[in-house]
Formats: C-alpha cells, sequence, structure tokens
C-alpha cells in the first residue's frame, strides 16, 4: 500500500486524518486501525468513502474525523485517555473487489500525545513538557524548545533530547555486544527500540557496528 493516514489537526477528543487515494487501484472504501503499539492494531472504523475532500484542511485528500470514545471502546481503554495525554499509532487499508488489502503492507503512524501544531503555555496552560515539533523526513514528532532570544532547539541538544533507556551487554572480556535504547515513556512490550549490535575479531577490535530497527522487550 503505498498512501498513508495523516494527523492535520488534534484535540483532546478528535483527531482530524486525512489521506491520499491509493493510486492505480479501484478502491471501494478504506478502513482505520489503531493501537497502543505499532505491532497490535485492532479495527477501528470501517466503509469509509473513497470520495476525495474539497474542504481547505484536506484538500483533494479522503478526510474522516476520530473521536476518542470511539477509540476508547475499541480498546477497551478506561475513559482518562484522550489524545492530549496519551501516544496511539494509525494505519489505513483500502478494500478493492470486496478484498482488504494486507495491513502488513500499511505505513504505521505514530500520533503522539500532542497537539499538531505546537502551542505555547499561554495558549494552553496544562504545557508543562517540552513542544513538539512534527519532521516530514522522519513521519514523526521530535521534541522542540524555544531559547529566551527566539532560537529553536531540537533533540540535537543533549539537554532538550528524548528521555531515552539503553541497556548493554558484554561478553567475558567485557567487550560490548549489544545496547538496546527506547523512550523511558514507552517501555511496554512491543515499542519501538533500536538495537545496535557489536561485533570483534580476535584481537578484540570492534570490526562492524550494526544498527537495527527492534522492540522493547
Amino acid at each position: 500500500m503505498v498512501t498513508f493516514i495523516e494527523a492535520l489537526n488534534k484535540s483532546i477528543n478528535n483527531i482530524d486524518f486525512g489521506w491520499n487515494p491509493e493510486p492505480g487501484v479501484a478502491v471501494s472504501n478504506y478502513n482505520i486501525y489503531v493501537g497502543l503499539v505499532p505491532g497490535t492494531l485492532t479495527k477501528l472504523v470501517s466503509n469509509i468513502s473513497s470520495n476525495v475532500s474539497n474542504n481547505p484542511e484536506n484538500f483533494k485528500k479522503i478526510g474522516y474525523s476520530v473521536n476518542i470514545t470511539t477509540v476508547q471502546s475499541a480498546l477497551s481503554l478506561l475513559s482518562t485517555f484522550n489524545f492530549a495525554n496519551t501516544a496511539f499509532y494509525w494505519a489505513i487499508t483500502y478494500v478493492s473487489g470486496g478484498s482488504e488489502s494486507s495491513l502488513t503492507n500499511s505505513t504505521v503512524v505514530f500520533v503522539p500525545p500532542v497537539g499538531i501544531m505546537a502551542k505555547t503555555m499561554r495558549e494552553d496552560p496544562a504545557i508543562n513538557r517540552h513542544l513538539w515539533g512534527f519532521s516530514d523526513d522522519l513521519q514523526q514528532w521530535i521534541k522542540a524548545s524555544a531559547t529566551l532570544n527566539g532560537a529553536l532547539i531540537t533533540s540535537a541538544s543533549d539537554f532538550y533530547s528524548d528521555n531515552i533507556i539503553s541497556k548493554y551487554t558484554y561478553d567475558t572480556s567485557g567487550n560490548m555486544l549489544t545496547a538496546l535504547y527506547y523512550k523511558s515513556d514507552m517501555t511496554y512490550s512491543g515499542s519501538p527500540a533500536k538495537l545496535v549490535t557489536y561485533t570483534y575479531n580476535g584481537s578484540n577490535k570492534l570490526t562492524l557496528k550494526a544498527v537495527t530497527d527492534s522492540t522493547v522487550a
């Protein structure tokens, strides 16, 4: 599947989504999936029309607004879960000729517990952590903070970087074998992580360092 779901606007109770029509396929309708981890998604909405919108906020895209109560019901969440304080993973599939495309071929999109547009403390007094900005290159949100002089500090600065947990393993010689990195607020099983694997030669010299996608065990 080529196209993927995009979060266009978000409040505590609703997220407005949009996506481009799947090219080269006669699509009759789309389905939306949601989950708390990328590897476990539940079908949330079925039979979404394939007609594109002429509204300014999702012009020429297929649009759909999701309410938090629907998500709470589908995932058996407490009523205290909302879009402002919970990270969710989303994906779409299409139906063509009566058959649904495979969910494993869909791009899973991470929508963190923040607004699509960064808010200031004055706009939202509930904000007490770093702002987030959306990276088109990474297709995910990254933390950001403004300085007194107006410059923008991103995760490239250690002080403003994400809170990360690091786990290491070693061989009998004390050489590091693996390093597993994941966010400290996403520690549940299946959460995304990065695994670094080190390979040494007979003289205990590092010969290979491999970085791969992984999950929290």
